[in-house]
């Protein structure tokens, strides 16, 4: 129904059956508010630093707890292809971590934030015990 409801208001008719387009799909509906299961990175620290400071005061910030100031993160995708099998469909249903570098259409919000992607299916108690696995 979203995949109906956008196409009839945007000049582009998302093919999501190609990857690159399904995913520039979901990075559009993304930026307007609609949950997926996209989480944004950006290539820039200066776009990381804009948001990650975006809402912080100084006078909060002084007073906060450790575990309540601002961070940034930085995650090595290189490392993860090389490690990881890739998803390119963002409707296959077995468990995955992946990262997406998907094309900008109709979405200019992309151009400035540098963006790549990551998308997994995996619940947070998963993920972390993954990780732990890891280290």
């Amino acid at each position: 129904m979203l995949h109906k409801h956008l196409s009839a208001r945007t000049k582009h008719l998302f093919r999501l059956d190609i990857p690159d387009e399904n995913g520039a799909f979901f990075n559009l509906v993304q930026h307007h508010g609609y949950p997926t299961p996209l989480l944004d990175w950006t290539y820039s620290p200066y776009v990381a630093a804009f948001f990650a400071y975006r809402k912080a005061q100084n006078d909060r910030c002084n007073s906060s707890v450790s575990e309540a100031k601002v961070r940034i993160f930085v995650f090595d995708q290189a490392l993860w292809k090389q490690s990881y099998r890739q998803v390119h469909q963002l409707l296959i249903p077995g468990p995955h971590v992946s990262v997406g570098e998907f094309i900008t259409i109709e979405n200019e919000r992309m151009i400035p934030q540098q963006a790549a992607s990551t998308v997994t299916n995996i619940d947070d108690k998963k993920l972390i015990s993954h990780q732990r696995k890891l280290n």
